[in-house]
């Protein structure tokens, strides 16, 4: 039995026959709408969380450590350190490009797919893939990956057309999302909430279509029974030529032949149009793991359930949100044996996220607390807003405030030296 993975669609093909199996429903239909990958990636709430999520990884640097707690140090010595703060991790892409491509893969179809280019032990280059071009094999249990490299695709081995190569895990990293267990390949969201996104795609369909027809619904034109077919069929065209479409959607109406106009369908204040909206979006966020109020959606700030600061909405998607995703990523490169391995003591680890920021007052005041405890040295605190050191190194001096006192007083400069 062989399992094909490729981007959003799973089969199973049987190694007697090569006929194909269908597998657990993938991609398909759902509310008359086609769910697949490609699709999903054109709903505006779902395109938002894969770019906020990758962005936000994206913007980090991964470094090697040693070390545990307080001991943790960075390294800057070895070919890991030097690979990991080089401009880019292959010669096509940045590591801002490398990054948010592993996240968005991996936010968007659950699983990563990254090249590695080895010399003489060394990974020398590591190639970010879009999971559309890569198969997974399974051939009694023995996993590989069939790569079409070149024709517009990303190509590691430097081919000019398009062709596919076959590789193992020897040269392929595969970050495997959650929702997996056992399975070599995870679940896309396409397979796992194919119903939740067909909705969606569904009330973009019908959005479209509102604005196409200019009415809140489809018509019913009633005409007399002595009216032939031929003549109906000729109003019905007149009646679209003249009131569908947006220029038409405020206009006066008139039909001939004695005809009757009635509604069918939801208005869009029927279909409540903007929570419905909103309920598509906090389905979105639910599947990509990405708060609803950062991508438009859900309880805006100081609503009841949502976010009662921009503070607190930063914490949350930082420590509940961004920092999993960053321990995934830093496991999958931990664990790989071709850049640490198992009893390794360094490891890669990502570059804290940015602190949560607060508005203009609160930071001067945090600034504030923190020279007066002695853990920002003056100097630094007027670098952050682009001041020069003080004179003489007064800028250098912890200004420490002991409970109840007065700042450390700075010591008075040596007397000049007489010639």
């Amino acid at each position: 039995m062989i399992l094909r993975a490729r981007g959003g669609d799973i089969e199973i093909r049987s190694a007697a026959n090569d006929g194909t199996i269908p597998s657990r429903a993938v991609g398909g239909a759902y509310a008359g709408m086609s769910v697949n990958s490609d699709a999903i990636a054109g709903v505006p709430a779902f395109d938002a969380a894969v770019r906020f999520a990758s962005q936000a990884v994206a913007k980090l640097n991964m470094r090697v450590w040693t070390g545990e707690g307080s001991d943790r140090v960075k390294v800057a010595s070895g070919w890991q350190a030097k690979f990991f703060e080089s401009d880019g991790p292959c010669p096509d892409q940045s590591w801002f490009e490398f990054w948010e491509l592993v996240e968005a893969s991996l936010t968007a179809r659950r699983n990563a797919y990254v090249w590695r280019t080895i010399d003489r032990g060394q990974v020398v280059a590591l190639w970010g893939l879009h999971p559309d071009q890569v198969m997974v094999d399974i051939r009694g249990g023995r996993i590989l990956y069939r790569v079409v490299v070149g024709g517009g695709w990303t190509d590691p081995v430097g081919v000019t057309s398009l062709r596919t190569v076959e590789v193992d895990a020897g040269t392929m990293m595969h970050i495997k999302g959650p929702g997996g267990g056992g399975r070599a390949v995870a679940p896309t969201p396409v397979e796992l909430f194919r119903r939740t996104l067909g909705a969606a795609l569904a009330q973009e369909s019908w959005q479209e279509g509102l604005y196409t027809r200019g009415t809140g619904g489809g018509v019913i034109l009633s005409f007399p029974l002595e009216l032939s077919h031929t003549k109906a069929m000729e109003a019905k065209e007149l009646w679209d030529a003249s009131n569908a479409g947006l220029e038409n959607s405020h206009g006066t109406r008139v039909v001939s032949g004695g005809a009757s106009v009635n509604s069918v369908g939801l208005t869009a204040e029927d279909a409540q149009f903007v929570e419905s909206v909103n309920l598509s979006v906090e389905q979105i966020a639910r599947i990509t793991d990405v708060s609803a109020s950062l991508i438009g959606g859900g309880k805006g700030i100081g609503q009841n359930g949502g976010p009662i600061s921009p503070e607190h909405e930063a914490t949350r998607w930082v420590q509940y949100k961004l920092v999993p995703r960053l321990e995934r990523i830093e496991a999958a490169f931990r664990r790989d044996p071709s850049l640490f391995g198992p009893g390794a003591v360094n490891y890669p680890m990502f570059d804290n996220p940015d602190p949560v920021r607060g508005d203009r007052i609160t930071e001067d005041t945090i600034r504030h607390q923190k020279v007066q405890r002695g853990t920002l040295l003056i100097d630094e605190d007027r670098a952050i807003d682009g001041l020069p050191p003080l004179p003489d190194g007064q800028g250098q001096i912890p200004q420490i405030t002991p409970v109840g006192g007065a700042p450390n007083q700075a010591p008075a400069p040596p007397p000049a030296q007489q010639e």
